[in-house]
């Protein structure tokens, strides 16, 4: 890091204002919001004053140790790994550690050593165990300091299966209720608590419930495909993923009414008659059905709501007056037949 992030960061650590800074060094706080954005720097007379009241050493201070780059760090990782594999781990860590006091920001380091001192420890047995893991997990912890929401939230992970693994669910609890994340998934890791807590039906109810949610978005992906495809008058490529579409809703036990969703897209957006009308007969007669989620084997323990009725009739109604907005079909003998059979309006005069 820079001068001026390491004050901010450094000030914000020990919960001084700017005017704290500023009173202490006998300067303004306008001249410390101005280190703190870069627009200029402090002079070097107060540079061990200023180093004192943020507790950091000048090296620090000065940036002297700046952060490795990723390259750099991955080769001191490759050092390091063959030292673990000779079971010498108090060497290792010795260096590993070494290394992070001289790079003490440098949080993609901090990270990855602590996760293969971690790996290395769990195979090996040490004397000093307890005292080597405290430690590691002492580095994991460090990286909630991190501005890189992504190794704040994989150290984040990483103390999760700690915990698990040391059966401390109340800590492991405590880290879900406080995660905040875009990158690990909190559902999954909340189902992998209650399993090892022997909580199956509830763990069972988020696995189904992830499972569930991501194959629609499996779906949806598919279809934004399929409509990319059909722009591109490809349309070998829109029905060969109208195929796959309908093979793993099958597959995955989804709505029947969605077996059919991509062909019916493909038949519309290339306006043909035909399979336009075959595929809405087919989507129409899986509408005379009610739907029970609960009832797969794959989703047996969500709350899912069942499609019947009312329910139906809405889908249907969806599909019908679809059909007649289609400026191709809606004149069609197949368009009045579909009309005559589900009793709506017919548009044809």
């Amino acid at each position: 890091m820079k001068i001026n992030q390491i004050i901010k960061q450094k000030r914000n650590e020990l919960n001084l204002s700017q005017k704290d800074i500023a009173d202490y060094l006998g300067v303004s706080s306008v001249a410390i919001s101005k280190w703190e954005n870069g627009v200029c720097y402090p002079d070097i007379e107060l540079l061990p004053s200023l180093a004192r009241l943020l507790n950091v050493d000048l090296n620090t201070l000065l940036s002297f140790n700046e952060d490795l780059s990723d390259v750099e760090v991955h080769e001191f990782i490759n050092q390091l790994f063959p030292m673990g594999k000779t079971n010498n781990f108090d060497e290792t860590f010795v260096k590993a550690t070494n290394k992070i006091r001289e790079y003490n920001t440098s949080y993609n380091l901090i990270l990855l050593v602590a996760t293969m001192l971690y790996s290395n420890l769990l195979n090996e047995e040490n004397e000093r165990y307890e005292y080597y893991h405290q430690e590691i997990i002492k580095l994991f912890q460090r990286c909630f300091d991190c501005p890189d929401i992504l190794i704040k939230e994989q150290a984040t992970s990483m103390l999760f299966s700690n915990y698990l693994n040391k059966l401390d669910y109340i800590a492991a609890q405590n880290l879900l209720d406080k995660l905040n994340t875009t990158t690990v998934d909190k559902e999954i890791l909340s189902a992998n608590l209650a399993f090892k807590q022997e909580d199956y039906q509830y763990a069972s109810q988020l696995y189904e419930s992830k499972l569930l949610s991501t194959i629609t978005k499996v779906q949806d992906l598919i279809l934004y495909i399929i409509n990319v495809a059909i722009k591109q008058k490809d349309f070998n490529k829109a029905n060969f993923l109208a195929d796959i579409s309908k093979q793993s809703a099958m597959l995955f036990e989804l709505y029947p009414f969605l077996y059919s969703s991509a062909s019916f897209e493909v038949a519309t957006q290339s306006e043909n008659i035909q399979n336009t009308y075959e595929i809405a007969i087919n989507m129409l007669q899986v509408l005379d059905q009610d739907f029970d989620a609960s009832k797969s084997t794959l989703y047996q323990n969500i709350k899912a709501k069942k499609i019947v009725g009312n329910d139906n009739d809405f889908f249907k109604a969806m599909v019908i007056d679809y059909l007649n907005e289609l400026s191709f079909f809606k004149d069609t003998v197949e368009c009045k037949t579909i009309m005559n059979k589900y009793n709506k309006k017919n548009t044809i005069n």
